[in-house]
C-alpha cells in the first residue's frame, strides 16, 4: 500500500499504516521514551522511528509535546 494518497485540492496527503499506529500508540502512552525505546517497544528500527516521528511533526500528526500536570 502506498504511503501517500491523493488530496482532494491536487496534494499528496501522508497516510498512516500500521507501523505509525504502533508508533503513534506508544506515544500516547509515554511521550518521554527514546527512540531506543520506542524502537524496542514496537520492533521497529531506531532509524525508522526516528524519521517516521519527524514526519508525524512535519505532517502535523504531532503538533506538539505538552506536560499535563496534575496538581
Amino acid at each position: 500500500m502506498n504511503s501517500l494518497s491523493m488530496h482532494h485540492e491536487n496534494k499528496y496527503l501522508y497516510v498512516p499504516d500500521n507501523r505509525d499506529y504502533k508508533i503513534i500508540g506508544s506515544i500516547c502512552d509515554n511521550a518521554r521514551l527514546s527512540f531506543s525505546q520506542l524502537s524496542k517497544e514496537t520492533r521497529i528500527s531506531k532509524d525508522r522511528v526516528n524519521a517516521r516521528i519527524k514526519r508525524f511533526e512535519k505532517e502535523l500528526f504531532i503538533l506538539s509535546y505538552i506536560p499535563l500536570l496534575n496538581y
